[in-house]
């Protein structure tokens, strides 16, 4: 694919339905003097979702979100060389600070033209990204539009005037996701209802709507082109939209906030930063502060080794530093001598096994030590320094460790951590929860796994009369 052109295209649609197109400049190949969608070739030093952000920011001076719809294969009309060509549903978000025409832009002109119009005007792969989208509108689902753009390509003097009614406008549609009816999930579980009041998720076409709607709800823009995920990944995408996200994640054993805190801790722990980054991509809406996602990096470090922990913090600060928000900076930690971090030490210890009161500290490192360098740093790091950070709760904490172990498939540790989570006041049914979302962020074997220790814990707990 290295000698292969790789072109991003964003579809704009406006209020009466109609396309934006710009038209290239006569010296601009490929397919010179043509109408186009916004779009640009991604170069080898850029993500290919980062595309249409960029074109719309430095030619139309709008801040996009941009939502994959299809991927369509051809040839570069005058060499032969192969072409690929990603399209996007755009949604506006802000207008930018105007910025004059230069000879750089390989644009000369913008237009609105109907569905039809554009159909017949665009190039062939280009103009079949189009219809994917036309079908992805008609099904309800694309954005909706805002921001007038008649005076796109004017004179310099008259740009800041229109640019602050394009800001305007475009205030009008920054808190989309509620104003299309997808509320900010801040904890609770939230399951779609039938008509007759059950619950979604018996068949399958109540598991794929289900399924579409939690991605909408948490991706907000970006999950308007998953009803588009079979065309692209087949058999794979039925399975993600209906079984991953219409039934797992549809579960009432963990709320939203829960199994987004689980499904990080997981993909964490096995290095799976792509995904991180997605199940990072919505934790303000499922109730997730960064704070909090940061902590479960730093519990990763100890768990699944601090390379593990790296990764993962090093991929929230390009996410952070990429967004719209202020960067949220992780504060370094508190310093404390020995004497607090035992004393922090055994009131972990204490809580994680159901102790009334603490152990004394020169006895319970004693007892630590007894495997050596390794007790020792538990003791004072994992328990006196990591666990009694405030950022995250106990109870929380115990659902990350013990999620990380999962993934890992550290039945013995499981042993210890399952109880202590239980002791913390996670429920068994919300261990179960983490067994099921461990069934896709990890394999069914290692979520199999889990169930067993899960089972073998609660036995032994009955047995045992707690």
């Amino acid at each position: 694919m290295a000698d292969a052109l790789i072109i991003g295209y964003g579809v704009r649609f406006d209020e009466d339905g109609r396309v934006l197109l710009l038209h290239r400049r006569r010296d601009r190949a490929p397919w010179a003097d043509r109408w186009w969608l916004p779009g640009d070739a991604t170069p080898l030093t850029e993500e290919p979702d980062a595309t249409v952000p960029r074109v719309f920011a430095q030619l139309l001076r709008q801040r996009v979100e941009a939502g994959f719809v299809e991927t369509v294969f051809g040839e570069e009309p005058a060499t032969g060389r192969h072409t690929v060509h990603n399209g996007y549903l755009v949604t506006v978000r802000a207008a930018l600070d105007p910025q004059p025409d230069d000879e750089t832009n390989p644009f000369d002109a913008a237009q609105w033209f109907t569905r039809e119009e554009a159909l017949a005007e665009l190039p062939t792969e280009q103009a079949a990204l189009l219809r994917s989208a036309i079908e992805l509108d008609e099904a309800g689902l694309a954005p909706t539009p805002s921001a007038d753009l008649d005076a796109l390509f004017d004179s310099v003097e008259t740009e800041p005037e229109r640019a602050e009614s394009a800001r305007e406008a475009a205030a009008g549609v920054s808190d989309a996701p509620d104003a299309v009816g997808a509320p900010r999930m801040a904890g609770g579980t939230e399951r779609a209802m039938t008509t007759d009041g059950t619950t979604q998720g018996t068949t399958h076409a109540e598991r794929r709507e289900a399924g579409v709607q939690t991605l909408h709800e948490m991706t907000g823009t970006l999950a308007r082109a998953f009803p588009f995920m079979e065309k692209r990944n087949g058999a794979f995408g039925t399975f993600v939209l209906d079984y991953v996200f219409g039934q797992i994640w549809q579960g009432e054993e963990l709320n939203r906030r829960d199994r987004n805190l689980v499904s990080l801790a997981m993909l964490g722990a096995l290095e799976r930063i792509d995904a991180v980054r997605f199940h990072a991509s919505f934790t303000k809406r499922n109730g997730l502060e960064r704070e909090e996602v940061a902590e479960v990096a730093l519990q990763i470090a100890a768990y699944a080794g601090f390379p593990a922990g790296n990764l993962m913090i090093d991929a929230l600060h390009q996410m952070w530093s990429k967004a719209d928000l202020d960067e949220y900076v992780i504060p370094p930690a508190a310093h404390k001598d020995d004497e607090q971090r035992h004393r922090d030490a055994v009131d972990v210890l204490r809580t994680l096994n159901g102790l009334e009161e603490a152990q004394d500290p020169a006895e319970a490192l004693a007892g630590m030590e007894r495997i050596g360098v390794v007790g020792k740093l538990a003791f004072e790091f994992a328990f006196g320094d990591l666990w009694s950070r405030e950022q995250l709760s106990r109870r929380d904490r115990s659902l990350v460790v013990v999620s990380i172990l999962v993934a890992l498939n550290k039945v013995e540790e499981l042993r210890f951590h399952i109880p202590g989570a239980l002791n913390h006041g996670v429920t068994p049914t919300e261990l179960e929860g983490v067994m099921a979302t461990a069934a896709y962020c990890c394999g069914f074997p290692r979520a199999v796994e889990g169930m067993r220790a899960l089972q073998r814990a609660l036995r032994e707990r009955e047995a045992s009369g707690d």
